[in-house]
């Protein structure tokens, strides 16, 4: 099975401007052009991360790594607008540690904002420091010649005498409040990258756990496939309507659950992105509906998880338990 690059072509502005969905404090935003700048505003981040499972496991993770800022590749401006600019900087990081992924010795990661033009950046995410070690859970934006994007406060931990911190305690006026799972103080980087690989070293699958969503829609959800430390190994998936308490009865009528890919071959330690679509008739009852995805990883392992369906006539879009 192939994995889907095309679903992190990230574009990075897209991913860094919103108002986060954890914050301490809402700074105010003033625009003006480029001889008055902003104050540093918020970003709304594309997903919030509440446990260091969840952030290691998530499909849009493509690398866990630790490194060091060497330099500032390059700042662009991606505004059109005259007198607005929208700055990324580019900066390059020396890898030590790789916890996830295989991103390469050196890698460069995008951030919005500008060293040398303060307050137009993300006051929720301040700009890297030079000669500054981090543990960093990053996205990539790119296939060829891979650049990287965290996605959010969320996916950086500064390491000072091997100790990490969540951005909380280093960037104390950026902010952010560090969900309890994520509110890391003082804790030895070696056991946090022996948590990591314990956690990456299980087979799991993982998706988000419920949605919201109006009769008469599609919606779609990523699935990922977690190898471990297993494989190779052939993954077969079933899937269940399991509203009433009895997984053998199907689907009511106007619900119509496909999954993309319900059997392939998985190698040891490797992510597999499948596509979970939930069709919905406009005649669909308002309700809540309980789907059980199963997986067999052939002699390895095997599991299940829910997904919650609330289908009801309000603003539809994803929601979070």
């Amino acid at each position: 099975m192939v994995r889907n690059m095309q679903r992190i072509s990230l574009v990075i502005i897209a991913l860094l401007l919103m108002i986060p969905m954890i914050s301490c404090k809402q700074p105010s935003i003033t625009t003006s052009g480029d001889n008055n700048p902003i104050t540093d505003g918020s970003a709304s981040w594309a997903k919030g991360y509440y446990s260091l499972n969840e952030i290691c496991t998530a499909p849009e993770i493509d690398v866990i790594v630790i490194g060091t800022v060497t330099h500032v590749a390059e700042v662009v401006n991606y505004s059109n607008i005259p007198g607005h600019p929208t700055y990324v900087t580019k900066f390059a990081f020396k890898i030590e540690t790789t916890l996830k992924g295989k991103p390469g010795s050196e890698i460069i990661v995008n951030q919005l904002g500008n060293p040398d033009k303060p307050g137009w950046g993300i006051i929720d995410d301040p700009l890297y420091d030079i000669g500054h070690r981090y543990l960093l859970f990053l996205v990539q934006t790119t296939e060829d010649n891979p650049a990287y994007v965290s996605p959010g406060p969320w996916g950086r931990y500064e390491i000072i005498n091997e100790k990490a911190y969540s951005l909380n305690y280093t960037k104390t006026d950026s902010g952010y409040c560090a969900p309890a799972g994520l509110d890391i103080d003082g804790t030895q980087i070696e056991n946090i990258k022996l948590n990591i690989q314990d956690i990456l070293n299980t087979t799991q699958v993982a998706f988000q756990d419920a949605v919201r969503i109006e009769p008469g829609n599609i919606f779609n959800i990523e699935v990922a496939f977690i190898a471990g430390k297993y494989g190779p190994g052939v993954v077969t998936y079933s899937v269940h309507n399991v509203s009433t308490g009895v997984t053998q009865e199907p689907f009511p009528e106007g619900l119509e659950v496909i999954l993309e890919n319900t059997r392939f071959t998985a190698e040891k330690g490797e992510n597999y992105i499948n596509n979970l679509q939930i069709n919905t008739s406009k005649y669909l009852s308002p309700g809540t509906y309980i789907i059980k995805l199963q997986y067999v990883y052939e002699n390895y392992s095997s599991g299940e998880r829910q997904l919650i369906i609330y289908v009801n006539y309000a603003t539809s879009g994803k929601m979070r338990q």
